[in-house]
């Protein structure tokens, strides 16, 4: 089929994405709403829980008829009747093409769609291609999602290189860093009175909150006049609250919470900077392309972050913010250090950032090029026909 003659609008597609409405995944929401096709949201950690619509994905009568279909002994009945029960949905539904919102849900996917020649998307987000105890625990199903999986969707070099070693073929990769919404997101002229950092991010390891705020104590002691927010909540929040109260620094420290993302916004385009000290967790888990550090690029403020994994291809080194290696917090309190001293020079870094996120990370770069993958593997399925 050619290429100009697929109607995108019409296309069916199936996204499968394992929670619905988590507050830290406005990067699936974003594929959700903007991608430009006939739409099927499917919700689901596994198989035997999967739901549509807010409801379980087949209702029990048409269960029981599948079960008197069953004909293969491999498998346990239950494992059987949830296999059937996803590819019974994909066909009734006449789904054209799957994308499968991170590598452990194309893991148990992938089989119903091959059975129904269905192409296959797999999109990689971060602790999918890192996590030590996943990866070692899917090595073998990885491989074969990796061989039936029309693309493979990567957020940054340094993932490519993570999924090629784990077998994936190189000529399947695409790397899409996310993109942002630059009218939400926007620089503004109003600042706090108070220098002030602002972070934003799930309290987990490898985004450690910790490390950043012991990098703003350490900065405080030079700048008493600075202050911090901290928005989001996780597993290391209370930790992070009881460390403000021993570096004496908890009046200087404000816990957001979780806040919606025009609450974000409005807050990154008033600070003077951005700071993330990502690591790699003890048990490998990385970050993909943190959606925080485009956030706060398109508000017009420098990013104080590390050289981990995507920060590295969003951020421009001493042009749109300013990079330590993971761990170096001493130079990530320098960092700080300088800004706080050349508010001039934060404003430069702003401007730069700006102008560098909406030329080249917009949401609507990262949709249309995330729809073109889709298309061609529909396209691809549909060549010898």
């Amino acid at each position: 089929m050619p290429g100009n003659l697929v109607d995108q609008h019409s296309l069916r597609v199936c996204i499968f994405s394992p929670l619905d409405n988590a507050y830290s995944e406005t990067f699936i929401k974003n594929h959700i709403t903007y991608l430009p096709f006939d739409k099927y949201i499917l919700h689901g950690e596994d198989l035997a829980n999967l739901s549509f619509r807010d409801k379980a994905l087949l209702p029990p009568t048409l269960f029981n008829r599948i079960r008197k279909k069953i004909l293969a002994k491999t498998l346990r009945e239950d494992q059987l009747l949830e296999r059937a029960r996803l590819t019974s949905f994909l066909k009734r539904n006449k789904i054209r093409v799957v994308l499968a919102e991170y590598g452990h849900i194309g893991t148990i996917i992938y089989e119903a769609c091959a059975r129904l020649h269905i192409p296959l998307v797999v999109h990689f987000h971060g602790n999918d291609a890192s996590h030590g105890p996943t990866l070692e625990l899917l090595k073998k199903e990885y491989g074969k999602m990796f061989a039936y999986a029309s693309s493979i969707v990567s957020v940054s070099r340094s993932m490519t290189e993570r999924l090629r070693l784990m077998g994936a073929p190189a000529d399947k990769i695409v790397n899409n860093c996310y993109g942002i919404d630059t009218e939400l997101f926007q620089a503004s002229d109003e600042k706090w009175e108070i220098p002030t950092f602002v972070a934003v991010g799930r309290f987990v390891e490898k985004k450690a909150p910790h490390l950043t705020l012991t990098a703003f104590a350490m900065a405080k002691k030079e700048n008493p006049s600075i202050r911090l927010i901290m928005i989001g909540a996780g597993p290391l929040l209370e930790t992070c609250k009881q460390l403000a109260k021993a570096y004496r620094i908890e009046d200087s420290v404000d816990f957001a919470g979780i806040r919606t993302p025009a609450e974000v916004a409005a807050t990154v385009a008033r600070s003077l900077a951005f700071v993330q000290h990502s690591v790699i967790g003890g048990d490998g888990s990385a970050e993909g392309s943190p959606l925080a550090i485009l956030e706060a690029g398109a508000c017009g403020i420098p990013v104080i972050a590390t050289r981990h994994e995507g920060i590295k291809d969003i951020v421009i080194e001493n042009t749109t913010g300013l990079l330590v290696d993971e761990f170096d917090i001493e130079g990530m309190a320098g960092a700080m250090k300088i800004l706080a001293a050349d508010l001039a020079l934060a404003r430069k870094m702003g401007t730069a950032a700006r102008l560098h996120i909406s030329t080249n990370f917009t949401l609507t770069r990262h949709i249309n090029q995330l729809a073109g993958i889709i298309t061609r593997s529909y396209q691809g399925s549909t060549s010898d026909d």
